[in-house]
């Protein structure tokens, strides 16, 4: 838990769900402080934080961040990342 999150952050919604974006975590508001959480699946975000790797599996590429998996994708003509869940083989 977190009393707060800095400026710059990136609010989204997955399954009426609010979620806060920032440096390569999530949080969801618990009472009056931010919990960090599991990215979602299906979040879409706009930036995400150095150290990110591509990666190709199935000829696909994706993007990995702390363990994190993310689709890039493009909404109006800007580049965005879908976090998708990946099977354990």
């Amino acid at each position: 838990y977190v009393p707060s999150i800095p400026e710059g952050f990136q609010q989204l919604s997955v399954g009426g769900q609010v979620y806060y974006y920032f440096g390569g975590a999530f949080y969801v508001l618990n009472g009056n402080q931010y919990e960090v959480v599991q990215a979602p699946a299906g979040g879409v975000i706009y930036n995400l934080p150095q150290g990110a790797v591509v990666t190709q599996i199935d000829s696909y590429d994706y993007v990995v961040y702390n363990d994190t998996y993310y689709q890039p994708i493009q909404i109006n003509g800007q580049n965005a990342y879908e976090v998708v869940e990946m099977e354990q083989q």
